[in-house]
């Protein structure tokens, strides 16, 4: 007698399929990313989704508000893992603190890579929709990302771990290391000779190098040690 095989379990509970929202989602992000906002077509994402186009206006009734719900489904994901790493790991070690919130950003960007194309398109409307989902998702849970980040920068500062700068500008510079090679990708790839199937290997040297320059370039006990070895 032959079993019959046990079928997929594509219900919403089971986090190892993505409901047909999420789909939607994860669908549109690629098709703004490739067309921006004014040549998407809501068809084209439900194709991609997997699902018809009824379905898409079920959840979202116009392309404007699924425009503003892809960001603030992203954004809120590294919102969320990086409050719990400010909030949740206070008896962190500081370093390793800001290391952890350079790996969430550093690891979801790899994920997720069409986002920085996303945000390029956005920025150069005005980042309108940007700025409110951001202040949205902030008010929502009562955590500003840029407040906090400076938040333990001015800490190590205070405690003399770190050299005392200008906070907002420790937080522009870490996350412009992390962002940039994103944006500039399509150039990088051909000019540094990168070839698709090396970049993994690059891309783990290349968060290696951001979080060894935080380190040696704020912290003042690494400029202690480079000097003992002197």
């Amino acid at each position: 007698m032959v079993k019959n095989k046990k079928q997929p379990d594509f219900s919403p509970s089971n986090k190892a399929f993505p409901s047909r929202k999420e789909r939607i989602l994860q669908a549109s992000l690629e098709v703004f990313a490739q067309k921006g906002k004014a040549g998407a077509r809501i068809y084209e994402i439900a194709q991609r989704a997997g699902v018809n186009k009824a379905l898409v206006h079920y959840y979202f009734s116009s392309k404007d508000q699924l425009y503003a719900q892809v960001f603030e489904y992203y954004l809120g994901q590294i919102l969320g893992e990086v409050k719990q790493v400010m909030l949740k790991e206070k008896e962190m070690e500081l370093g390793r603190r800001l290391e952890n919130i350079i790996d969430i950003y550093f690891d979801f960007i790899v994920k997720n890579p069409q986002l920085a194309r996303l945000v390029s398109w956005e920025l150069l409307d005005g980042a309108p929709v940007a700025k409110k989902v951001f202040q949205k998702l902030s008010q929502e849970e009562g955590f500003s990302l840029p407040e906090n980040f400076q938040n333990l920068i001015k800490q190590g500062i205070k405690e003399k771990k770190i050299y005392p700068t200008d906070s907002s500008q420790i937080v522009l510079s870490v996350l412009g290391m992390i962002l940039f090679y994103f944006f500039a990708r399509p150039l990088f790839l051909p000019v540094w000779g990168i070839k698709p199937g090396k970049e993994e290997e690059f891309l783990k040297a290349r968060k290696r190098h951001i979080k060894n320059l935080v380190r040696r370039g704020l912290f003042l006990e690494e400029a202690r040690k480079k000097e003992r070895k002197k």
